[in-house]
């Protein structure tokens, strides 16, 4: 199967930090659905030049396919995977912004719907309240209409590294948080990151390896990626 040659595998490298692998495993569960017989060619995955740690990080896709099989999925129907989406919103004052994110996983079981977010660390307190915020906001996505026939989906934050589910509380009032934000970002009234330089029109930039960059409001009069 050519999905599946084997690749080299790069020599072990210092640790670079979670995002490769967080990439890598997010990769893998959205194959998982449709090719069931990837979780046999982890190395594929694991051949890049960025990886930390091959055995570790090997050991640990291994356990994401264990608890991936025991998550109670297995019937489910209408898998969607790695589903992006952009929704406009004008806020009371008139401001328009897009919201754009991606979604990890939408399916249908018995119950109905199901819309759930990956998170391959551990989700402690100081980050469960952002989370929910965030899966919300996918839920406000769905009920807009933005992925067909998917309504009143269930909410599920799922760490797979320990097959831990947690249920999200539906907070109907998402959209005036959200609403909230964008208006305190055209107020100029969002803290920026102090350690970030700022741009020469507003409090807000994008930064990288070559400088800082100003925004460019001739896009959008405000973009805030979920």
């Amino acid at each position: 199967d050519k999905r599946f040659e084997e690749s080299p595998l790069e020599e072990e490298k210092p640790a670079v930090g979670g995002a490769v692998f967080g990439g890598i495993a997010h990769k893998l569960l959205m194959d998982l659905p449709k090719y069931p017989d990837c979780q046999d060619h982890l190395d594929v995955y694991l051949a890049s030049e960025d990886l930390a740690n091959l055995p570790q990080a090997r050991a640990r896709l291994k356990r994401i396919v264990e608890n991936y099989h025991k998550l109670g999925f297995a019937d489910s129907q209408d898998i969607r995977t790695e589903i992006p989406w952009t929704l406009p919103i004008t806020t009371g004052n008139g401001h328009r912004a897009v919201v754009r994110g991606i979604v990890d996983r939408i399916h249908r079981e018995k119950r109905g719907w199901v819309l759930l977010d990956y998170k391959t660390g551990r989700i402690d307190a100081r980050l469960r309240d952002s989370y929910f915020r965030q899966l919300n906001l996918y839920r406000l996505a769905a009920e807009s209409g933005l992925f067909p026939q998917v309504e009143s989906p269930r909410i599920v934050l799922v760490e797979i590294e320990t097959g831990r589910i947690i249920e999200v509380p539906v907070d109907d009032g998402i959209k005036g948080q959200i609403s909230d934000i964008i208006e305190a970002v055209f107020a100029c009234d969002f803290p920026a990151v102090e350690s970030m330089a700022h741009c020469e029109s507003c409090p807000f930039h994008i930064i990288d390896d070559e400088g800082v960059h100003p925004c460019n409001i001739g896009l959008y009069e405000g973009d805030y990626h979920a």
